[in-house]
């Protein structure tokens, strides 16, 4: 973005910019709008039509009075250099060095792409960028509520389409800044938006999902950062019972459930503080009588209180990173510290969780994030002392996702009160409804019925073998299935 063509307005007018800032946002239409409680976008449409007005007042042209409006509001209502690139619809995240005595390096991460977009490009002083961006202008306007400081370096910014996440840390002294920019912009699917989207790329599957849902089984959702992690998360507890009272724990704000209240009966959304952190909050859970509790991610030993609390509420998730599935075990000792020894660890780990999701995001696929690994655990140690488990769909580099045709029996002893049972079939994961046993009605499309007769049962018979006859009748009634 060196030379002038590529230059954004915000760098290419910047001593227009600085003038016109310095001069509008003291006027008090401006003043009272941004202090006002109008909402982001209506403060923009203020500042942007004073601006545009007064443009020729700095010798900006009719024809760039609309640009130059943009890159005033920008400083007085947004982000400020980042606001162009956070617009950008390419980019998901952005990393900005800024180190003592250098210019401001900025690391592009773009949608469907592994290179990386690097320049260096001026914002101004490190002080005024500091303030504009992770300072208190940029959190008061915004309307986030939680004031950045040196031990909990997190800011969630909400624009008008779409939300950006900064984590900034200062470094020697505060002369240098290391920030890094997450950018979501998947709005709030549920399991039938990513089912249409390919993060669930089988109809087992999503149907697997939501029955483990209406069982109340308590899962991770496992993968690495950028893989889609919060994104499955949000996904799952927006498929959940709408009069499910869900109680949220997140260091950094971003599941924003409360979004899709058409969803959810009652969200009990909590921010850990240092007199009060995450395992404190998890503990009190249990005071509200929540019926499903959520880490937005588990980053130390608070998950051995989740697990607790799990164990006993049931239908409960959180979101861990790891690298690969294989990885989850080592992941979650290490959180653990010294407080458990390693067998504890994992017994807490095999009674309480009974699912693991794996997704990762791959460049060469479309779509690029996708659920590639889902374990069920039995709830008993091996003689490893890690938790026993049975891989239900795996990813293979050559053939792609597989579903592995296993269906343990604790797993069919969770699905069962809700009325559907899990039935071989080498394809992909089906079900059939289980005689006498109501159907939850989270899963009223899980089974299918054959055209003027009751849906298809299977009573006592092993799932593990049904006769041959008995797959031919489920190919009539479950009919079409996930690629």
């Amino acid at each position: 973005m060196a030379g002038g063509e590529g230059i954004p307005p915000y760098w290419r007018l910047a001593v227009q910019r600085q003038q016109a800032v310095e001069r509008f946002q003291h006027l008090d239409r401006v003043r009272e709008a941004v202090q006002g409680e109008a909402s982001y976008a209506e403060k923009r449409a203020i500042v942007e039509s004073i601006t545009a007005n007064g443009a020729a007042e700095f010798g900006i042209g009719t024809n760039a009075a609309r640009d130059f409006a943009v890159a005033v509001a920008d400083d007085i209502v947004g982000l400020g250099a980042l606001e162009t690139l956070v617009r950008d619809e390419t980019v998901y995240n952005i990393t900005i060095r800024w180190f003592d005595g250098m210019e401001p390096e900025v690391i592009l991460h773009r949608i469907g792409s592994v290179a990386k977009d690097r320049f260096f490009h001026p914002f101004g002083s490190l002080a005024a960028f500091r303030e504009g961006i992770i300072g208190n202008r940029a959190i008061r306007l915004s309307g986030q509520p939680v004031n950045w400081n040196y031990s909990s370096p997190h800011i969630t910014l909400y624009l008008p389409s779409h939300k950006a996440r900064i984590a900034a840390n200062m470094l020697h002294d505060n002369k240098s800044i290391l920030v890094s920019v997450r950018i979501n912009r998947t709005g709030q699917p549920d399991l039938d938006e990513l089912r249409r989207m390919g993060m669930v790329p089988t109809l087992g599957m999503f149907r697997f999902l939501k029955a483990m849902l209406a069982a109340r089984a308590n899962f991770l959702v496992v993968g690495s950062t950028g893989s889609g992690k919060t994104t499955l998360l949000r996904a799952l507890l927006h498929s959940v019972s709408f009069d499910d009272i869900l109680y949220v724990v997140e260091d950094s704000p971003e599941l924003d459930l409360d979004e899709r209240s058409d969803r959810h009966s009652m969200i009990l959304p909590l921010v850990p503080t240092r007199e009060r952190g995450v395992s404190a909050l998890v503990r009190d859970s249990q005071r509200y009588m929540a019926d499903r509790i959520v880490i937005g991610e588990a980053l130390d030993e608070s998950i051995i209180d989740w697990f607790t609390v799990a164990n006993v509420t049931g239908g409960s998730g959180l979101t861990l990173h790891a690298e690969e599935p294989s990885s989850v075990f080592r992941r979650v000792r290490n959180m653990c510290g010294s407080k458990l020894s390693e067998r504890e660890v994992f017994e807490r780990m095999a009674e309480s969780v009974d699912l693991v999701v794996f997704v990762r995001r791959r460049f060469n696929r479309d779509p690029e994030r996708q659920i590639e690994n889902v374990w069920a655990l039995s709830h008993q140690t091996g003689s490893d002392g890690k938790p026993q488990y049975a891989e239900l769909w795996a990813y293979d580099r050559d053939g792609g996702l597989a579903w592995r045709n296993v269906i343990p029996e604790p797993l069919q002893d969770k699905l069962s009160p809700t009325g559907v049972r899990l039935v071989a079939n080498e394809r992909d994961a089906i079900f059939a409804r289980v005689p006498g046993t109501p159907l939850d009605p989270l899963l009223a499309d899980i089974t299918e019925d054959a055209a003027g007769s009751s849906p298809a049962t299977f009573g006592d018979r092993s799932p593990q073998q049904p006769p041959q006859a008995d797959i031919g009748l489920l190919g009539e009634i479950f009919g079409r299935r996930g690629s």
